[in-house]
Formats: C-alpha cells, sequence, structure tokens
C-alpha cells in the first residue's frame, strides 16, 4: 500500500528565528512604554496582525509627543510665549 506523503509534513512554516529578538522587542516596548496593561502572555497570544497594529500606533503616539516636547522646548528657548 504506497503512503501519500504531504509536501509541508516535514518543513516548519512558520517565522523564523531571526523574527524572535523583534518579537520580544515589540513584547517589550508595548509593555513597558505602552502602559496599557498588557501581561506578556496576552501580548505573545496577540495575532501578529493586531499586535503590529499596536506597535505602530504607539511608535505614532510617541513620535507625535517627541515633536510637541521639541517644539515646546525650542519655543521655550527661543523667548516666546
Amino acid at each position: 500500500m504506497k503512503r501519500w506523503q504531504c509536501p509541508l509534513e516535514s518543513g516548519f512554516f512558520g517565522l523564523g528565528s531571526e523574527y524572535r529578538p523583534v518579537l520580544y522587542d515589540q513584547l517589550f516596548d508595548l509593555m513597558y512604554y505602552g502602559k496599557m496593561g498588557w501581561t506578556w502572555t496576552e501580548l505573545y497570544n496577540l495575532p501578529v496582525w493586531a499586535r503590529r497594529y499596536y506597535y505602530l500606533k504607539l511608535a505614532d503616539v510617541r513620535k507625535k509627543e517627541s515633536e510637541a516636547e521639541n517644539a515646546a522646548y525650542s519655543k521655550a528657548k527661543s523667548g516666546k510665549r
């Protein structure tokens, strides 16, 4: 009797090991800077698309905060009120 072999059976089709540092950096940033009360397990189990959305949203918010701080600093430095 002939057994059929699935071509995907022997290979792993998930993310490679080079993605792991990226994943852990995202988890850390979302937990540390996000201040949303996420646990590591919650973030780890989020779908990739959702975690990416929150990560990019956090980056956008932090960028806007930084720009506002720099604008306020420049304004204060120049003596304008």
